[in-house]
């Protein structure tokens, strides 16, 4: 070895000399460990630790013990080493030997994001709820990605209840909540909404929207009704956004617009009909047989009761025997519905299209929607525009 680094010092100054010593220390790495790793890792602090960890994971307790008093002779704050030491004395049936080990580095380490995951883990191993409730709000507020969505799902694993949950984790329910939504975690979501109700303004509007969405998916209706009337204040029997004022929802209680070959769609400004707000145009392209359901709205109502919807509609030079028309159906639920005659090809302007439906006493809620059926004539590409406004569902007593 002295003979190496004479050689090297007598070229000193050069990229060689950093080269060579590159080059001795990737040898002593990658041929001893087979051998002597004790040896070839005995500089490193962490090579030590992750041979040790080898050794606990088969069987050599004792051996790893000694191999992470080697790391901690080089570096005698190492968390690492102290930590699989801790993991080591409870693996040995020391479990209060492991919590002293625990407490020490949780103190060395406080608020180091670096090393409170591996904190974490072991708290969770020992049962240690008072660190745990230390680590995991720091996790949750600091650390981004994959370790906060751990840490998140750890903490309703150890608080499953609200009361728990909300001493622990008063200040992180909004993200909490964010990652139950997500993460499809539906009872967790319902179980913080009351929560979330009071402080709308920390999750934004898009996870809100989702959260309902997940609601009418599992039928809770009640939540999903609740929560859309404090999101948006509209009630039972009422028409989200009827003149088209903002961008669809693609969720919950609002407008779904999808994409399809053979049309596009926008939302314009429509001055000529005598009423405020904007209109849903759908062009479409004549290059397809267009079977179109793309545009929706689930309305939440009262079963057993009678509805009346109304709509301004305008069409221009639409194609085919199959045009455009309106309907309105019981949604998750058994019962007839109510749909339109299609539009004319050419309107001339803003007509009044107009649909009654009583709804079944068991549904919750009933479907509008704009609908084009595919047609069996040779010619049967749909071509043209097709404008909608004003749409208002009203409950109606007859």
């Amino acid at each position: 070895m002295w003979i190496r680094t004479f050689l090297c010092s007598l070229l000193c100054g050069s990229a060689f000399c950093v080269l060579w010593f590159a080059w001795h220390l990737q040898y002593e790495y990658s041929n001893w460990p087979t051998n002597k790793p004790e040896q070839a890792y005995r500089y490193s602090s962490l090579l030590l630790t992750w041979y040790a960890e080898q050794l606990s994971v088969g069987g050599n307790l004792i051996r790893a013990k000694q191999v992470y008093q080697q790391a901690l002779a080089i570096n005698p704050l190492y968390p690492l080493a102290w930590l699989g030491i801790a993991g080591l004395e409870d693996d040995r049936g020391n479990r209060a030997n492991a919590n002293q080990v625990l407490d020490f580095i949780a103190l060395q380490t406080r608020e180091i994001q670096r090393w409170s995951w591996n904190k974490t883990l072991l708290a969770y191993r020992l049962g240690r709820n008072d660190v745990l409730a230390r680590e995991l709000p720091y996790l949750i507020d600091n650390v981004p990605g994959k370790l906060k969505d751990d840490a998140m799902r750890m903490a309703f694993t150890i608080w499953p209840n609200m009361p728990e949950l909300r001493a622990v984790l008063d200040k992180q329910i909004p993200a909490l909540f964010r990652y139950a939504v997500r993460t499809g975690r539906h009872q967790h979501a319902m179980m913080l909404w009351p929560e979330i109700s009071s402080q709308l303004e920390d999750v934004p509007r898009q996870e809100l929207v989702r959260f309902i969405t997940q609601l009418i998916v599992q039928k809770e209706w009640e939540i999903a009704k609740q929560a859309w009337t404090e999101i948006t204040g509209s009630g039972n029997g009422m028409i989200h956004d009827g003149s088209f004022l903002a961008m669809p929802l693609q969720g919950a209680f609002g407008w779904r617009i999808g994409d399809v070959k053979g049309c596009s769609w926008n939302i314009e400004a429509q001055p000529d009909n005598g009423q405020k707000g904007s209109s849903l145009h759908v062009h479409f392209t004549g290059q397809e047989n267009v079977q179109y359901q793309h545009v929706s709205q689930i309305i939440p109502v009262e079963g057993g009761k009678n509805y009346h919807l109304s709509a301004y509609w305008k069409g221009k030079k639409l194609t085919t025997d199959q045009r455009p028309y309106v309907e309105l159906l019981p949604y998750g639920c058994a019962g007839a519905g109510s749909k339109s005659a299609i539009i004319d090809a050419d309107t001339g302007g803003w007509q009044e299209v107009q649909l009654e439906m009583q709804v079944p006493e068991e549904c919750h809620a009933v479907l509008f929607r704009l609908r084009r059926q595919q047609s069996l004539q040779i010619d049967n590409r749909l071509s043209g525009d097709f404008w909608m406004t004003g749409v208002n569902l009203s409950q109606r007593n007859l």
